[in-house]
């Protein structure tokens, strides 16, 4: 139920953002419209610590992040699913939805974005119905030892 309502607010999202450009366009055709280039992240992303690994794998729409995200933890159980972020700022937020152990699950991530890698954010997490959430997303901590790194997508 959870991945599609996610999925429905993701395409109502992208399908607004689609209008609004439109109409911008449409309104003064004999304007040029001066648009800046965001950074694009799209891309694939790596992070090692000891044994574990996480790859994932993103595309940009304007300010709208998606992908896949894979854990692999050495000697536990791994997982694998589908972010979908908002990139605000130098910050990228939303929640991944995941399968481990055959059971679905939700949880809030929150990257800090920098040139070529994303730091995972953690703290205190609190359950809401079945979702993880952050207690205090504004004091959050960052990983920035081990970040997902820009490689090369296989």
């Amino acid at each position: 139920m959870k991945i599609c309502l996610l999925f429905v607010l993701t395409v109502f999202l992208f399908l607004s953002c689609k209008e609004t450009v439109n109409k911008k366009i449409e309104s003064k055709p004999e304007t040029i419209l001066k648009v800046s280039v965001p950074d694009l992240l799209n891309g694939c992303y790596e992070m090692i610590i000891s044994g574990d690994t996480a790859f994932m794998k993103i595309v940009q729409n304007n300010d709208f992040l998606t992908g896949t995200l894979i854990y692999k933890r050495k000697g536990k159980d791994s997982n694998k699913g589908n972010v979908i972020l908002t990139k605000i700022n130098n910050r990228a937020e939303g929640y991944y939805t995941f399968q481990s152990e055959g059971k679905t699950s939700v949880r809030q991530m929150v990257f800090k974005i920098e040139k070529n890698s994303f730091a995972e954010g953690y703290g205190d997490i609190e359950m809401k119905k079945d979702t993880a959430i952050f207690k205090y997303s504004h004091a959050l901590n960052f990983e920035e030892k081990h970040v997902f790194n820009h490689v090369i997508c296989k």
